[in-house]
């Protein structure tokens, strides 16, 4: 996903973001919560592809989805679940504000 950031493929960008959210339900292995995200991750993905996140918030992103991965490593539930809640609460605040601006 970083990858494609830095070149600009924003296409690219999203598809390893769904593909992000859909390893992890994967692993939750609820058929429920896998249609509730790919239903918010598409639309959060369609508005951010229109409205285009910031410098700031792309790495927000990026921290967000290192420090996630981290915690799967180190096994840490209580970790993983605050960081996936703050990521939910930036998402939304990001959102916000980006449509505001535009």
């Amino acid at each position: 996903m970083e990858e494609r950031e830095d070149v600009g493929d924003m296409s690219g960008r999203h598809a390893c973001d769904i593909r992000f959210h859909r390893t992890i339900v994967f692993a939750i292995g609820n058929s429920e919560v896998a249609l509730i995200v790919d239903r918010h991750t598409n639309i959060i993905d369609a508005v951010m592809q229109k409205f285009r996140q910031t410098p700031v918030q792309i790495a927000q992103v990026r921290k967000e989805y290192r420090a996630l991965v981290e915690a799967f490593k180190e096994r840490d539930a209580a970790a993983a679940r605050q960081i996936i809640g703050d990521h939910f609460q930036n998402a939304r605040r990001d959102l916000t504000s980006l449509m505001r601006e535009r």
